[in-house]
């Protein structure tokens, strides 16, 4: 692995977090779900708890993906002391742009300058304009700031000094469930060409990369239902399929890293990697990687006798959940990845579409669209599910207890196909019944081969999280350090794995000991996997320390009734406490001197001390100072 990281054609030099100016509790944001003082009380241990989120940064009125991202790259220039103009290259990832053709890199560099011209009229010298000459926007959910960093590790940088800035003002249906999780915030990364005497991150390479066409999370764009109108829509806020996204989340990452591990050769098949290797998730929500884990420690255990023997005893030889008959836990979910795709595409999304189209014009107007495109494209759409089918089955070669239940559903399938009565997304959703049914049948159990497994493997892997080699496992891989900024940030979509790489780098003991695997995930769906080590990086990891603290002490608490006022607040734009407001239907970026100049303060105090001495004067930071 040395071998990999001297081959090096690229240096991560700087890095910045910079979350929205709010934050809220779990407490709260549960009030903003539940009305009951019950519900409220179990809805914060939900939070807290089962997805592992103390605090989250939300966006204030004005705030955006593009406020976010300028505010990003003008504090990485002042910490790290760089002149704009040695910026050539700039890429911006996002989940949430402005609209579906713009590039919101060029809105950016906008945002930016009116930032630095404001720093410059206060007396802030040194700072040029921002002008890359390459300018590129990477929306491939959150796996696209992996791809702008994939690039530049395979094909170096195209002259001068990169930054690289994902943002995400990350919101679902305001109230609901998934709402839990969003964040707002950006990360951005600076990049520099390697050398013999580059202090920083190094990135191999070799990329391991996995991909499919999957609606495990989408925002997708609609049209066709309003015959001649020319009416299209996109969906704001995102379809999400709960277990099914999470099984294909950990398909698709371990796809990249088996991808990863056999272009280079590093085996990720025993224990002793754990200790030399970190596994870097992107993190929907801190427990999710402790989740993914579980399954990571079944893989280990499967290659290693001695390892399953332990293990075994431990769950007290309980049965491994096979999926009709696979025993390969890998296998398995591909299936499901593959079934599902097929089963949500054609059922779930159309079904939620649907929903979100009552929801928002009346049941009257729209309640029979989707199931008149439905039957206009019958046979398109049913002989399409059946050839998909056929797909799966040639390819996964499943055994009998799956092929039973997928030969019922082609015959549901046809039957649809052949009769003469209107279809519904009911009946469609009927005909997969023999794989997806949640009832319960007469002795008990649930009658959905893939719903049955999906329980018996979450006890399974339950039972897992108990044993002594999971903990290991956690342990080795110093989880707690790479969660621990996304407990207090929340998730900020694309900038998410960014987040949990600067907590592993601030909080480990000593991370030059250990190379880091980078996995990023992009939902519908892509999963990338890069090598990277910190070399020289006591510099980095100081100013590391002091970016996290100042975002932290910078924000305010946001309570349950100002919250929902800022997110039904459909008119204000500007709002005096923001240093940075940007209005996306009037396309107005605006400047509040006084509220940037006090909250770029710290960061210009830092670039000052650069200018004036070559380096940080100010003491080390104690990461004791970051609130647990």
């Amino acid at each position: 692995m040395t071998k990999l990281v001297d081959d090096s054609l690229v240096t991560m030099t700087g890095m910045v977090t910079s979350v929205s100016r709010l934050k809220i509790s779990a407490l709260e944001r549960a009030k903003t779900i539940e009305r009951t003082e019950d519900g409220i009380k179990k809805r914060e241990a939900a939070i807290r708890k089962g997805l592992g989120i103390d605090y989250s940064s939300v966006a204030g009125i004005g705030e955006t993906s593009v406020t976010e991202a300028a505010l990003a790259v003008a504090k990485l220039l002042l910490l790290y002391g760089i002149k704009p103009s040695e910026i050539k290259t700039f890429k911006v990832a996002t989940e949430t742009p402005t609209g579906t053709s713009e590039n919101i890199s060029v809105q950016v560099r906008k945002a930016t300058n009116k930032i630095l011209s404001t720093l410059t009229k206060n007396g802030i010298n040194g700072l040029d304009e921002f002008k890359p000459v390459i300018k590129d926007h990477m929306q491939s959910a959150c796996a696209s700031a992996g791809s702008a960093i994939a690039g530049f590790a395979m094909n170096g940088l195209e002259g001068g000094k990169a930054i690289v800035v994902a943002t995400d003002k990350a919101e679902y249906k305001f109230g609901s469930n998934a709402d839990s999780t969003g964040g707002a915030g950006a990360v951005a990364y600076l990049f520099e060409k390697s050398t013999d005497k580059t202090k920083g991150v190094r990135y191999a390479r070799i990329i391991g990369s996995a991909d499919d066409d999957i609606p495990d999370f989408l925002k997708p764009i609609f049209d066709d239902i309003y015959k001649e109108s020319g009416i299209s829509r996109v969906t704001r806020h995102a379809i999400v399929f709960g277990d099914y996204s999470n099984g294909a989340y950990t398909d698709l990452r371990y796809l990249s890293l088996r991808n990863f591990s056999e272009k280079s050769g590093v085996n990720f098949d025993n224990l002793e990697i754990t200790e030399l290797v970190k596994i870097l998730p992107h993190l929907p929500y801190p427990n999710m990687d402790a989740k993914e884990l579980a399954y990571y420690t079944r893989h280990l255990a499967r290659e290693n006798e001695e390892l399953r023997t332990q293990l075994m005893h431990e769950i007290n030889n309980m049965p491994h959940p096979a999926l009709g008959g696979y025993e390969d836990i890998g296998t398995a979910l591909r299936f499901m990845t593959r079934m599902g795709a097929l089963y949500y595409g054609i059922v779930g999304v159309p079904n939620e579409i649907k929903k979100r189209l009552e929801e928002a014009e009346g049941k009257s107007k729209n309640s029979e669209l989707i199931e008149q495109k439905l039957n206009a494209n019958k046979e398109y759409i049913i002989d399409g599910a059946l050839e998909e089918l056929q797909d799966i089955v040639k390819d996964l070669l499943p055994t009998r207890n799956l092929s039973d239940a997928l030969v019922l559903v082609g015959e549901n399938l046809v039957s649809l196909k052949n009769q003469s009565a209107a279809l519904t997304l009911s009946s469609m959703e009927e005909a997969f019944k023999p794989l997806y049914d949640d009832t319960k049948g007469q002795d008990g159990n649930k009658l959905g081969v893939i719903t049955r497994f999906e329980d018996d493997d979450k006890a399974y892997n339950s039972a897992i999280r108990n044993t002594t080699l999971y903990k290991t496992v956690l342990e080795n891989l110093s989880t707690d350090t790479v969660i621990k900024l996304s407990k207090i940030f929340g998730n900020m979509y694309t900038a998410s794995q960014g987040v949990g790489k600067e907590g592993f780098l601030v909080f480990s003991d000593n991370p030059e000991e250990s190379f880091q695997a980078d996995s990023f995930y992009g939902s519908g769906a892509e999963s990338l996997t890069m090598l990277s080590q910190a070399r020289n990086s006591e510099q980095l990891i100081q100013k590391m320390l002091f970016n996290v603290i100042t975002e932290q002490d910078q924000q305010r608490e946001t309570y349950a009734p100002e919250y929902t006022s800022i997110r039904q607040n459909k008119l204000l734009i500007r709002n005096d406490e923001a240093p940075l407001t940007h209005d996306t239907l009037f396309r107005q970026i605006k400047i509040n001197e006084a509220q940037l100049m006090k909250h770029l303060a710290p960061y210009v105090q830092e670039y000052i001390k650069l200018k004036q001495h070559g380096i940080a004067e100010a003491e080390p930071i104690k990461a004791k100072s970051v609130s647990k």
